[in-house]
């Protein structure tokens, strides 16, 4: 069976200071992995993960703030491409549908910041990966994504993340062979603290299971995703039964 050398592994989790990501950069700390949490915005939520991971564990995690609105912002995260994983649990919804007449700019957003900055962060990080020869990329799609459904509320959105199952499949075809693997979660209503309870109560109506998914399932999924080489090149659907 694979393992992974946790103790020796790095990883970036983009987006790694709340919801989803929140909890992928808990349980990759707390298995011995040095990570490097993203935040967006709120210093003090990403401090505060922080502290508290090192209260637990004896080890701070590395930490760095830094709005991405576009691209061009990935330059804050220069530094930390010299990872074994790397997680992006980052990607804005707008929610406009055809003829709303800002479509330019909602295009341009959705497609920059949900396919082109995942895609470039996966360049940037491939190098280091395959000269260590080991490599395991994550990267989270729309909710069931993995039958690229479509969307009247938010269709840029939509394809844009539906792009990312090439992409995935393109770094599984380029660099199995180095020992990198590069796969999709498709999260459904997933528990987290960016929805308000009218929020929740509409999406456990609109589950199958009349139900939310904890936060922590979906980080075991992607624990188990760096701990596996078979899976490559995968969109995942973790929605409950959202089909």
């Amino acid at each position: 069976m694979d393992t992974l050398n946790l103790d020796s592994r790095r990883a970036l989790i983009v987006g790694g200071s709340g919801g989803i990501g929140a909890a992928v950069s808990s349980v990759l700390h707390r298995a011995g992995v040095q990570t490097v949490i993203h935040g967006g915005h709120d210093r003090d939520r990403l401090d505060g993960l922080a502290d508290r991971l090192a209260r637990e564990t004896g080890r701070r995690p590395t930490t760095v703030l830094a709005a991405l609105g576009k691209t061009a912002d990935l330059e804050a995260l220069n530094a930390f491409s010299d990872v074994h994983i790397l997680v992006v649990a980052h990607g804005p919804i707008i929610w406009s549908s055809f003829g709303s007449g800002n479509e330019v700019d909602v295009w341009t957003r959705m497609v920059s910041m949900n396919l082109a900055m995942p895609g470039i962060l996966v360049e940037r990080c491939l190098p280091f990966m395959r000269s260590e020869g080991f490599g395991r990329i994550v990267l989270f799609g729309a909710s069931a994504g993995d039958e690229r459904r479509p969307s009247r509320q938010a269709p840029a959105y939509s394809a844009a993340k539906g792009g990312l199952s090439v992409l995935a499949r393109s770094v599984a075809r380029s660099h199995a062979s180095s020992g990198v693997t590069c796969n999709v979660v498709c999260p459904g209503y997933v528990d987290t603290e960016y929805l308000d309870e009218d929020a929740k109560h509409a999406c456990r109506q609109r589950s199958p299971t009349s139900r939310l998914t904890d936060v922590h399932e979906i980080a075991r999924l992607v624990f188990q995703l760096c701990g596996i080489s078979a899976v490559n090149g995968a969109t995942i659907n973790a929605s409950d039964g959202l089909v």
